[in-house]
């Protein structure tokens, strides 16, 4: 489809950045700019280079007109490398999209779970994903969210939607869209690691309304886009919702073995991994969703009767900050 899009394009239409595109106060782009990447199709735009423009603002310039240009023709023209050419002088500057790298690795203990869930759970898994229920929607939505995880490096914006995959799967699984009522079924089910559950619950639906919808979606490219590190520290969560999502969903096994696979986002300051303790979420994993207010910030655990036990308080920044 993107081969079909891309020679309808070129057939039809002479690509040009307007001269002088006015970016900030004033600035243009030049040289032939291609989207680029053997032996997949390439797309040249014509435009005008400047040495004294910011890089990032040329290759924002290029982004929105291929944004704009997607919605007209109905696909996502999404750029891996974008390469400024001069028709004289070649290659001026190349600009390749820079993913979230992550690590899953399968250590000697979690193959050792692994091992004992296949013999314990998988007949179980077999019927429960024959027949409607629960167990079959979480699992799709579960195994949805990994497969996107996996594609991220291809299409820039799955790591967004692989957390809605996981924050669905929790809803399955807690049978609620509800945050109290989420984590009052998270009681229920009287694990041991009960309280930083529910902890965790409260992050991933407070970020979830932060970030990823109920009209504060802007939130996201506002905060990520400031730079790696926040845009890190957002792509992190995806990890928390995952690990919550997993959690719950074998705690409904009849084993109960819980196996989530290390998985680590790589960042500016190294790789993180999520282990479920609410300790993480004041330091590598804490992230803004309003925890200035007391409403947001207080979160209100309950015991195996449903009955309020705690309020755990979130800090309004990271730890050690």
């Amino acid at each position: 489809m993107t081969d079909q899009t891309i020679e309808f394009i070129e057939q039809h239409f002479s690509l040009q950045l307007p001269h002088p595109v006015r970016i900030d106060n004033s600035a243009s782009l030049s040289g032939v700019i291609r989207q680029w990447r053997s032996p997949e199709p390439k797309l040249k735009i014509r435009g005008t280079f400047s040495p004294h423009l910011p890089i990032q603002i040329q290759i924002n310039a290029v982004l929105d007109y291929l944004t704009a240009l997607s919605i007209c023709v109905d696909h996502p023209l999404a750029a891996r490398i974008i390469r400024f050419e001069d028709d004289h002088e070649g290659i001026v500057l190349e600009a390749a999209r820079r993913p979230f790298a992550r690590g899953v690795a399968f250590e000697l203990d979690e193959r050792g779970i692994a091992h004992d869930k296949t013999q314990h759970d998988f007949t179980w898994l077999v019927e429960a994903a024959s027949k409607p229920g629960v167990i079959l929607v979480a699992t799709r939505h579960y195994l949805c969210g990994m497969g996107m995880l996996a594609m991220e490096d291809s299409l820039p914006g799955l790591i967004d939607a692989a957390y809605m995959q996981f924050y669905q799967g929790i809803e399955a699984l807690t049978e609620t869209h509800e945050l109290e009522k989420a984590k009052k079924a998270i009681s229920a089910a009287d694990l041991p690691n009960s309280r930083d559950l529910q902890i965790a619950c409260h992050q991933v639906f407070s970020v979830r309304h932060k970030y990823f919808g109920h009209g504060n979606e802007t939130s996201f490219h506002e905060i990520a886009d400031r730079g790696m590190l926040e845009a890190t520290r957002i792509a992190r969560q995806v990890l928390v919702a995952r690990w919550l999502c997993k959690a719950l969903l074998d705690a409904r096994s009849p084993s109960r073995l819980f196996l989530a696979r290390e998985m680590r986002i790589y960042g500016p300051q190294g790789s993180t991994e999520f282990r479920g303790q609410a300790s993480e979420l004041e330091e590598e994993f804490w992230v803004d969703f309003g925890q200035n207010s007391a409403a947001k910030a207080n979160c209100r655990t309950y015991g195996k009767t449903g009955a309020a036990s705690e309020t755990y308080t979130f800090l309004p920044a990271p730890a050690g900050a």
